[in-house]
Formats: C-alpha cells, structure tokens, sequence
C-alpha cells in the first residue's frame, strides 16, 4: 500500500500543477481578449479617421481645381485685353496699301491731300479780340 500512495502523490502534484497552468491560461486568454476588443475599437475609430480625412482632402481637391479654373479664366480674360489694348490696331490702315482695288492708268487716283492750308481754300479771317 505504502507503493501505491508514493505513486498516487506525483500524480496529485501533476494535476494540482496542471489546474494552476489552465487558471494562468484562462487568466492569460481573458486579458488578450480585453486587448482584442481595445484594438478593435481603435481599428473602427482609425476607419472613422480614414474616412473623414477621405472627405477633407476630396473638398481641398475640388477647391484647388476650381481656383485653377478661374485662374485660367483670368489669365485668359488679360491675355485678351492687353491684347485690345497694345495689339495691333485693326482701324488702322497699313503703310502700304494691300487692298485689292485696280486703278486705271488713263483715271489716277486722287492725290492725299497736305496737311495745312489747302490751295483751293479761301484764308480765314482773322480774329478780333
């Protein structure tokens, strides 16, 4: 008898060791699962930002290409009027005449007249102050 409670004691010290691993176990498990659902809720708090921060940056996009836009518009709009104003005149005859009209020889064109005072007009009175 002496025999079987030698052996029956390691088998004890066995189990009790074991029960003590699974309670550390269980205890272990328990905080990992509290830090599980912490990091879940970070994860779904970051997705939040994600998306928020999605949005922001989607508006400054929309911004920037319409301040882009008008700016181009602007650009263009004094592009055309410096163009009105220090462009070429479109009035204005050229120096040499390119119009397509044929003189007669035997019939010239009149002559441009002076500046000044014209032949064939008579002089103007002078003044009485």
């Amino acid at each position: 008898m002496h025999a079987s409670l030698l052996l029956a004691d390691p088998l004890a010290d066995q189990l009790d060791a074991i029960t003590v691993l699974v309670n550390q176990l269980r205890g272990e498990v328990q905080q990992l699962r509290a830090e599980n659902a912490q990091l879940r809720q970070q994860v779904y708090e970051l997705k939040c930002d994600v998306g928020y921060w999605k949005s922001c940056h989607a508006g400054s996009v929309a911004r920037h290409l319409k301040a882009q836009r008008e700016l181009e518009i602007a650009n263009a709009e004094i592009r055309q009027l410096k163009a009105e104003r220090f462009g070429k005149k479109s009035e204005k005859n050229s120096s040499t005449d390119r119009s397509n009209e044929l003189h007669d020889p035997a019939n010239p064109p009149p002559s441009k007249k002076k500046a000044g005072q014209q032949p064939e007009r008579p002089v103007p009175q002078p003044r009485d102050y």
